[in-house]
């Protein structure tokens, strides 16, 4: 009897702390991406009106606000990030150790880090932007020399914008020679949401296995485990099932990136994006296994 006890205790000792798909914690950070998505949607939206705005105001020669406005943006975006995923990032960690808290710190440090991933989100959408407006501007030139400053306008507005038809006159249809270049063009604003989602998930994937690692290294572990996700779309990350570091050294992937845990913000895009792996506690055996290949003195259990 006392023997099934202890093995209960050494197997709950030894569970894997990272999360997984069907795990409770997985649960929570999707149910939380879920919230999270909306919010960051408004802000996009937000910040696409200014870009079609002030594409407007230049087809018609009006003076542009500058970059004023992004700087505003990147300030909410990076507001949001942080505050998200410091909760995350706690709850995540009282699941390893309940006396985990976030180091005050810790808080000033998120945030430039989350400063810096909104200022490049907000980058790529001005290339984009601007990219599509190359292709756009290009098309209409060459069907019509002669448009007209107003078309322009229309047809920018129109080709951003989820509902073009707002942009019409009251009951006026335009004639399908219009409409159909339109009608090629891609509406950016409706993928904003699938883009604000994408950001939501792997926001609170990082957090939580940031969370994960900064309790690891509060309880004293010596080792951490990767436990990959089912699909990784050709990254590697199956091939790190099972792979061991000590918890204060980077795991290195198959392609050579380093990374201290599943979603490393200092690691390729490629690698954190929609990242759904875990970071966990190695058991007994996995620890003896890595301790053996890398010819170090065995642990004691009460040292894991």
């Amino acid at each position: 009897m006392r023997r099934e006890v202890r093995k209960a205790k050494a197997r709950r000792r030894f569970a894997p702390v990272g999360r997984t798909r069907r795990g409770p914690g997985a649960r929570q950070a999707e149910a939380r991406s879920k919230a999270l998505a909306p919010r960051i949607k408004a802000i996009f939206d937000r910040y696409y009106k200014i870009l079609v705005d002030e594409e407007i105001k230049r087809t018609k020669g009006l003076v542009q606000k500058g970059a004023a406005d992004r700087e505003r943006f990147i300030e909410q975006l990076a507001q949001l990030l942080t505050i998200s995923g410091i909760r995350e990032i706690e709850d995540a960690g009282k699941k390893t150790d309940p006396k985990f808290t976030v180091a005050p710190s810790f808080f000033q440090q998120y945030f430039n880090e989350k400063k810096n991933e909104a200022t490049a989100l907000l980058a790529n959408v001005d290339e984009e932007f601007k990219s599509k407006m190359r292709e756009f501007l290009a098309q209409w030139l060459s069907e019509d020399p002669g448009i007209t400053q107003a078309e322009l306008a229309r047809r920018i507005r129109f080709s951003f914008y989820a509902d073009g038809a707002e942009v019409l006159a009251p009951n006026q249809k335009p004639s399908r020679g219009i409409l159909e270049p339109l009608e090629r063009g891609p509406r950016i604003t409706r993928d904003v949401f699938s883009r604000a989602s994408l950001i939501a998930r792997t926001e609170m994937g990082k957090a939580q296995n940031r969370g994960n690692f900064e309790a690891l290294k509060a309880t004293g572990r010596k080792y951490k485990v990767w436990m990959p996700e089912r699909s990784d779309g050709g990254r590697g990350h199956q091939e790190m099932r099972g792979v061991i570091a000590p918890v204060d050294e980077p795991f290195e992937l198959p392609d050579g990136t380093k990374m201290m845990f599943p979603g490393d913000p200092t690691a390729p895009i490629k690698h954190v994006a929609n990242c759904r792996c875990g970071i966990g506690t190695p058991t007994p055996a996995q620890v003896r296994a890595y301790e053996r290949r890398m010819g170090i003195t065995p642990s004691k259990v009460t040292e894991l």
